[in-house]
């Protein structure tokens, strides 16, 4: 939660910080996110993002699936 004030500058930081993750080989020293375990796990998580825009969420920052491994 975060003050009403607060709001939409934490929502640009989070924006900046997030769009600059890199996505691959957790074994890469420049990798921030590893991939997907499986197309189980990736369906999960695209049906939440979904299920929250259903109820109101608005999408800010979107990347289409590339597979498990990432971008």
């Amino acid at each position: 939660m975060v003050d009403e004030r607060l709001h939409d500058e934490l929502v640009e930081l989070f924006l900046e910080r997030v769009a600059g993750i890199t996505v691959g080989n957790p074994a890469d020293v420049d990798t921030d996110l590893g991939p997907i375990i499986n197309e189980r796990q990736l369906a999960s998580i695209l049906q939440k993002v979904e299920g929250t825009v259903r109820l109101g969420a608005t999408v800010r920052l979107r990347d289409k699936p590339n597979g498990l491994t990432g971008r």
